[in-house]
């Protein structure tokens, strides 16, 4: 009979435990099948909690030793050294060795608020300093220890050190590379519950909070632990979270505490391990590459759709997070844009397809050179960088072999560089695209994953300066009476330092300092849309615009005008005329009611009493029947947003 692995009952110890037993069966918020029920049916029930047929499960749980199911049946993965996943002779790759770690390249102060796409409504939260983690399924379904777990230490301290600082940055641009192609932010700072939790379908504002522990609960040579497909799962209190990165396990090293991260939250937006089906469930790569989700630990890890020899898993990687939580960041450079010429200029090759180019103008005949590095940590790019000439022509294209670095885990020959000792007066374009190097299949890797950040720089001492490029990016915020705009300066200055800015709005036209970053504009209308536009300018001009339409919210109305009432009784019934005016702020909503309240006041004008009725917001008048008495009205519009204020008294009227 085939055995499945389940849920160890102690922490640390994986046990293989037969289908015949009643332990897929337990307290979850999933159906799971109840005791005396046969093995395929209790397969059937796992299969469908986690949305897979109960054939594919099936192979799964048999083939790969690090895949288990929770007590109510859900997968997760349990990742081991031993398997492959920390190099060494083992698993083939890279022995593990101490290394230095690079000095943070951002003040220490900015350590726990690092962004790498600040706005995101998706969220890859990398918690250093502990969390709390109770009432979650690792604590009612998987048996783990419901405490506080502590984050990253290399000392007993509470407080985080400088070197400690350095690992936290270190991981962080490694992971933000890894996802640099997504709409997805992430951060070392607390989002917050509603950061990282979904409460419902419609709640697209949410993510996944990776722990990282020293406090391995999972048993030696278990690197991290996640849960599978649950990134966009609803739930209110992120049941399914954190996924885990056990820090001490890898001798708090921020190049294999990085991996851990990203392969784990890999398992969170529904990947599966690479591995081959005649070795390890683990692919442990070839040459300098490997595959995120096998052995990630080469001198060149990406994403991967089974290029390698005898592939077990064929997941398109790329396209399977973009369906199960973080879509696609929108392309940086869609059209041709001047590029830098006295400081680099940034961008993402965010597909296989994308290919992005900048013009650049040489004023003379002379010195050029251009040059495109890949991200300074954990790169995933390989770069082509090539220069064309006006109509097209090919004038230079360099893609250096790529190997591995003097530390065996950083790719070197991922930069590329164009020269030109020479180079005739005229327009040109620079284009950077991901290549792929080798066999893909055994020595190599395609461009399927050659994706990522780069920077470009162009040294050319006769290149001629231009007006800088569009805006980066700009927002708009907004009251009832307010517009803020916000935005990022440009792409590139053009060659010349940017001096200001210039912003249109409403016919107006105001210029700013080069070191503002917002304006708020005041004075204005409540359910008006207006349009926003703002150019840099640098000492040849201002470039082209970047613009937006930003919508004031509506508010309620403002006061109806009440006036003159008069009363009578014509055909016998007792009743009064109030009259009113429209009020003077519509608060940018059509009306839709008025609420006319007819006031009995007694002789010392005290209410005793009062009738309201609706009245259809064309209308500036209306007879109420009353009751004999002494009458005050007043009056309010009503609008989508709301109902305005009362308006003042009219004059008291007798109804009799």
């Amino acid at each position: 009979m085939r055995r499945f692995p389940l849920v160890p009952l102690v922490l640390g110890i994986a046990l293989a435990v037969s289908l015949t037993t009643p332990a897929l069966a337990g307290p979850s918020a999933d159906p799971a099948p109840g005791p005396g029920i046969g093995p395929d049916a209790r397969l059937r029930a796992a299969a469908a909690v986690n949305g897979m047929s109960a054939t594919r499960l099936e192979r799964l749980l048999e083939r790969d030793p690090a895949a288990r199911l929770d007590r109510g049946g859900r997968l997760f993965y349990r990742d081991t050294a031993k398997a492959g996943a920390a190099g060494g002779a083992e698993s083939g790759g890279p022995t593990t060795s101490a290394r230095a770690v690079p000095a943070a390249p951002f003040p220490y102060a900015e350590t726990f608020t690092l962004h790498s796409r600040p706005g995101s409504n998706r969220t890859i939260y990398l918690d250093f300093d502990g969390h709390s983690v109770v009432d979650t399924a690792w604590n009612d379904q998987a048996g783990v220890q419901a405490r506080n777990y502590p984050g990253l230490s290399l000392d007993a301290s509470a407080t985080f050190s400088d070197a400690e600082r350095d690992i936290v940055q270190d991981v962080w641009l490694r992971v933000s590379e890894d996802f640099a192609p997504y709409d997805v932010d992430v951060t070392t700072q607390d989002p917050g519950r509603a950061g990282l939790t979904r409460d419902s379908s419609g709640d697209q504002v949410f993510g996944v909070r990776a722990l990282v522990t020293p406090v391995n609960w999972c048993g030696g040579g278990c690197l991290g632990v996640a849960y599978v497909d649950v990134f966009d799962k609803v739930s209110s209190t992120g049941y399914f979270q954190p996924a885990w990165a056990f820090s001490d396990e890898v001798d708090n090293d921020p190049i294999q505490i990085a991996e851990t991260i990203t392969h784990e939250v890999g398992h969170t937006l529904a990947l599966n391990h690479d591995g081959q089906n005649s070795g390890s469930a683990y692919y442990v790569g070839h040459g300098i590459w490997s595959p995120v989700m096998g052995a990630a630990y080469g001198a060149l890890t990406q994403f991967s759709k089974g290029e390698y020899v005898d592939p077990d898993n064929l997941q398109d990687d790329l396209a399977v997070m973009a369906k199960s939580g973080i879509a696609y960041r929108q392309d940086d450079h869609t059209v041709p844009t001047g590029a830098p010429l006295s400081r680099a200029v940034t961008g993402v090759i965010g597909r296989r397809t994308d290919t992005d180019t900048f013009a650049v103008t040489q004023g003379c005949a002379g010195p050029f050179t251009a040059t495109a590095s890949p991200a300074p940590r954990g790169p995933n790019l390989d770069i082509r960088l090539t220069l064309r000439s006006a109509d097209g022509s090919l004038v230079s294209s360099n893609d250096p072999p790529s190997g591995r670095g003097a530390n065996d885990f950083e790719a070197v020959g991922l930069d590329a560089q164009v020269t030109s000792s020479n180079l005739p007066a005229g327009s040109y374009t620079l284009e950077i695209d991901g290549v792929g190097a080798g066999n893909p299949r055994s020595t190599g890797y395609s461009d399927y994953g050659s994706i990522g950040g780069y920077s470009l720089d162009v040294d050319a001492s006769c290149a001629v300066a231009a007006a800088p490029t569009q805006l980066n990016s700009l927002t708009g915020s907004a009251t009832p009476t307010s517009v803020t705009a916000t935005w990022r300066p440009p792409t590139s200055n053009g060659g010349s330092a940017v001096t200001g800015y210039l912003l249109t709005f409403g016919g107006t036209t105001v210029s700013l300092a080069a070191d503002a970053r917002e304006h708020t504009f005041t004075g204005l209308a409540p359910g008006t849309d207006y349009a926003l536009r703002v150019h840099a300018v640098n000492a040849v001009g201002a470039g082209p615009e970047r613009a937006i339409s930003v919508r004031t919210p509506a508010t309620r109305p403002g006061a109806a005008r009440i006036r003159d009432a008069v009363a009578g009784s014509p055909g016998g019934k007792v009743t009064a005329k109030a009259r009113w005016r429209a009020p003077l702020e519509s608060g940018g909503s059509t009306r839709t009611r008025y609420k006319l309240r007819a006031l009995r006041v007694d002789s010392s004008g005290d209410v005793v009493g009062r009738k309201t009725v609706t009245v259809d917001p064309d209308r500036r008048k209306k007879v109420v029947k009353l009751a004999p008495g002494r009458y005050v009205f007043r009056v309010r519009a009503v609008n989508a947003v709301g109902a305005g204020p009362w308006s003042p008294k009219s004059n008291r009227v007798r109804a009799r």
